[in-house]
């Protein structure tokens, strides 16, 4: 009989340690090592059991489980800054480093530093329901509904702006980049709660039960209306 990895704790534990080993932490430091010694922490594909991203599934679960009462919220809070400053230090010294050439290996998704940053990042928003509105909380929950249609069109979205919006031909800027962000986020999520809405279908572009989907809607639009 095949066990979940969610229903073993055990095997959970196990698979993400495997994960975190050779997807996560021997990569970063291969890439940010000079080259006597990234040889050191170099991989074979054999060993990456789970696939790069398959892992922040397990990850954001097991985090879940946590009891965040028992974790601080400032020192959570200080911790996912003091990532974002060191992923923007290392970046900007590699990039110089390259002579220029914009360098990602303080901010792939699969780099230690990020994996640090989400994981933060999701615990202090386990920790807002211990101090912003009951409200604000069910905004969130709605909109966590469209992460991963989100997540399969933002590339899209990114291309069509950066090939067809006068402004973002001419800027690449550090303001140009936010705008995009916010326009391509709100147009994400405007899209795959639109897609949401058909019969049917709209749970392949929501990757939620339609019936969840119309729950959190129908909650927003009566809270709203009050």
């Amino acid at each position: 009989m095949t066990v979940s990895i969610t229903q073993n704790k055990s095997l959970l534990k196990y698979v993400l340690f495997i994960w975190l080993i050779f997807v996560i932490i021997l990569p970063t430091f291969n890439n940010i090592l000079p080259f006597p010694l990234k040889l050191i922490f170099s991989t074979s594909q054999d060993w990456k059991i789970i696939g790069g991203y398959a892992g922040y599934f397990l990850l954001g679960y097991y985090l879940s489980k946590i009891d965040t009462q028992k974790i601080s919220y400032k020192r959570l809070l200080i911790v996912f800054l003091s990532i974002i400053f060191v992923i923007a230090l290392g970046t900007y010294f590699f990039t110089l480093k390259n002579r220029g050439a914009y360098d990602e290996s303080f901010k792939l998704y699969t780099s230690l530093f990020v994996c640090i940053l989400a994981s933060t990042f999701f615990l202090l928003c386990q920790k807002a329901q211990e101090k912003y509105p009951i409200k604000l909380i069910k905004i969130f929950e709605f909109i966590v509904l469209s992460c991963y249609g989100v997540y399969l069109i933002h590339n899209l979205l990114i291309l069509f702006f950066n090939r067809n919006i006068p402004y973002f031909i001419e800027n690449k800027g550090t303001l140009a980049v936010f705008l995009l962000f916010i326009l391509v986020s709100l147009t994400s999520i405007l899209i795959i709660y639109l897609l949401g809405l058909i019969p049917t279908v709209g749970k392949y572009f929501t990757g939620v039960n339609q019936k969840v989907f119309y729950t959190k809607l129908n909650f927003l639009v009566k809270k709203n209306s009050n």
